[in-house]
């Protein structure tokens, strides 16, 4: 089961994100939980997003606190079992997808010949896909609880806060811990081919090489780098950039996708007249950073002041991890 989350109006991109991860429904449920009416996306599930949510859950987050503050629902990515159980019910594995993303047709195939061998196991590298076995999530859970607990400083379900918890400062801190205690079992490769563009130059950059572009062709993703053969990817992820796309397109169309002048994406059908430039330069990139990146600086500064970004620590949460194999029955018996 795929969960998204989303409070607000879906953006056109965001649709296409759906429609995309729709052509996998053979694959898992998608389910759509939503506060507002939703068109019709063949393969999704939609959910009225209220209705769904649960009052009691255990971090003490309520509805009307995620309606002031909906980014506060990525925080919350690892624990949508606990707000929203009666959607998530028995499923063995359930995860989530974030909609700024591209979705190939082959996105959730690895999972399909993967068999529970050992430890549950966590599918994932970075916090916009991820998939998980239930027993996995439970141990996360219970770790993630204690830390707050000890830790009140963070105030990690305060809903006025975000601290990215599904990334490498506390899920991903998490899981690597848990991995070396056997407790369970970190598949990050997968997807296999991540196109993640960074935020921070013009012309998009995915593990260092600079791209002109992209383009989808019968459901597939493939990445034209400046120099070298095209990449193919199973999602491509666009961060913090504004995307410009034209109306009407589905997941069966072939589509360009390019920086325009000033770092906006532009996503185009394919057959569309268009002028890619892709020459790299310095004062774009810095023009570019700055644009994109003042509302990032100024929620971070909002949420951390001067100080560094909370996180956790290794050594916390080993304490953390031995203590529960001690006095969590659930947490042993999933060893």
């Amino acid at each position: 089961m795929i969960l998204i989350p989303f409070l607000g109006k879906l953006s056109d991109f965001a649709l296409l994100s759906l429609r995309m991860l729709g052509c996998s429904a053979d694959r898992a449920d998608i389910v759509l939980l939503s506060d507002q009416p939703s068109p019709t996306i063949e393969g999704i599930s939609h959910v009225d997003f209220r209705s769904a949510f649960a009052p009691a859950n255990p971090l003490g987050i309520s509805y009307d606190a995620l309606l002031a503050y909906p980014y506060k629902i990525c925080d919350l990515k690892p624990f949508l079992n606990l707000i929203f159980p009666q959607v998530v019910g028995a499923a063995r594995r359930w995860g989530w997808a974030d909609i700024d993303c591209l979705y190939s047709r082959r996105i959730l195939e690895p999972l399909s010949a993967r068999a529970s061998n050992g430890p549950p196991s966590i599918f994932g590298q970075f916090g916009h896909f991820l998939v998980g076995e239930s027993d996995a999530f439970d141990v996360t859970q219970a770790v993630f609880l204690e830390a707050d607990r000890r830790e009140p400083s963070f105030a990690m379900f305060d809903p006025h806060r975000h601290l990215a918890l599904d990334e490498f400062l506390f899920l991903h801190v998490v899981l690597t811990e848990l991995e070396k205690s056997g407790l369970i079992a970190w598949e990050r490769r997968f997807p296999i081919s991540i196109g993640d563009v960074e935020p921070f130059h013009r012309l998009p950059v995915v593990g260092g090489q600079r791209f002109a572009s992209f383009h989808v062709e019968e459901g597939r993703l493939f990445g034209r780098p400046l120099d070298g053969e095209d990449v193919e990817f199973d999602y491509i992820h666009v961060q913090k950039r504004r995307v410009e796309i034209d109306r009407n397109l589905g997941p069966d169309d072939a589509m360009l996708f390019y920086p325009e002048a000033d770092g906006c994406m532009r996503l185009a059908r394919a057959s569309a007249s268009t002028a890619v430039s892709a020459a790299p330069d310095a004062l774009a990139d810095l023009r570019f950073f700055l644009k994109c990146n003042s509302k990032r600086l100024r929620q971070r500064f909002a949420n951390h002041g001067f100080g560094p970004r909370p996180h956790l620590t290794a050594e916390g949460v080993r304490s953390i991890v031995q203590e529960l194999r001690h006095h969590i029955p659930d947490v042993k018996a999933a060893a």
